[in-house]
């Protein structure tokens, strides 16, 4: 499993963008935490959005392959 480096937090086990599921906790640099509740796809597929509790749309798309660190 691949690993990132997050500030304040050091190395954090890491996967890409396209396998986050419903129900997975992400962790981003300071250590926050959020629970995803779903994932939106572009109409190409190559960038996704992420979908927190709440409905809350993440304002960043991320390419397919982005590394991001969860729990």
């Amino acid at each position: 499993m691949a690993s990132i480096h997050l500030q304040y937090h050091g190395e954090q086990k890491a996967i890409e963008v396209q396998n986050l599921k419903a129900g997975m906790v992400t962790v981003w640099n300071g250590g926050v935490t959020k629970k995803i509740e779903g994932i939106v796809s572009s109409p190409s597929g190559k960038t996704h959005q992420i979908v927190y509790e709440g409905g809350r749309v993440d304002h960043r798309k991320m390419r397919t392959g982005r590394l991001v660190a969860v729990l």
